[in-house]
């Protein structure tokens, strides 16, 4: 008999290990070309400056964070939620670009909505979450068996989106995040990353899914049945 292969201890799909590393990496520059306090006013997102035409923070605001905390929580983030889609995207270059501009088109979703709700508010948006709750909203979907898409409005779908807009609203109420410790968490951006997530990851594999991967006829659908013997977190 074959001896059984043993599991990689370690198995992420090198497109989330880069976009982890870069948020590391962007956290070290900023720690040492002024901190939060210089770059969260240079690159962070004011929701004021969206209507004096200052846009470019929409997108910028997602390389700055609040200590080691917070982008080590975002880093992990990526890790931990991110292999269900970049699996499902291809880890060609092709694959891992679809990957990256998933992460950020979430995180623009998510800045752009906290910005419209918070007009006012002096305070920079600094820090990749709601990006990072994008790709949460997207592995919601496919953390099935088979790894396939589960409707938009399934059960199981609503049920694990609920806990995390839960949590999110309990963030809120106490006015910080317990895991990281920083205070005035915008909970809300993390909702709409988490939205967009959801909405967006169907019609996303339609348009740049890996050819290998059955795409669903309605992005907001489940897909045709899959290998069962592959997960959402790759083959088993």
């Amino acid at each position: 008999m074959e001896a059984p292969q043993r599991e990689k201890a370690f198995n992420a799909p090198w497109p989330i290990v880069t976009v982890a590393l870069i948020l590391v990496g962007l956290y070290l520059l900023e720690s040492r070309m002024g901190g939060v306090e210089a770059w969260g006013t240079r690159y962070g997102l004011v929701p004021s400056d969206l209507a004096d035409g200052r846009w470019q923070g929409v997108l910028t605001h997602m390389g700055v964070h609040d200590g080691w905390g917070h982008v080590g929580m975002n880093a992990i983030g990526v890790l931990a939620f991110g292999a269900p889609l970049a699996r499902k995207l291809g880890e060609r270059l092709g694959g891992a670009l679809a990957f990256l501009g998933f992460f950020l088109l979430c995180g623009v979703f998510a800045g752009v909505g906290h910005a419209l709700l918070h007009m006012n508010a002096p305070v920079s948006l600094v820090g990749a979450s709601g990006a990072v709750f994008g790709l949460i909203g997207a592995a919601t979907r496919l953390m099935t068996p088979d790894g396939r898409l589960q409707p938009l409005f399934a059960r199981r779908t609503l049920t694990v989106a609920g806990a995390w807009v839960g949590a999110n609203l309990i963030i809120g109420l106490i006015g910080y995040d317990p895991g990281t410790g920083v205070r005035g968490v915008a909970w809300d951006a993390h909702i709409l990353g988490l939205v967009a997530g959801l909405v967006l990851v169907g019609p996303w594999l339609r348009l740049f899914g890996s050819r290998d991967t059955p795409q669903p006829a309605d992005p907001f659908e489940a897909p045709p049945p899959s290998d069962a013997r592959s997960g959402p977190w790759g083959p088993r």
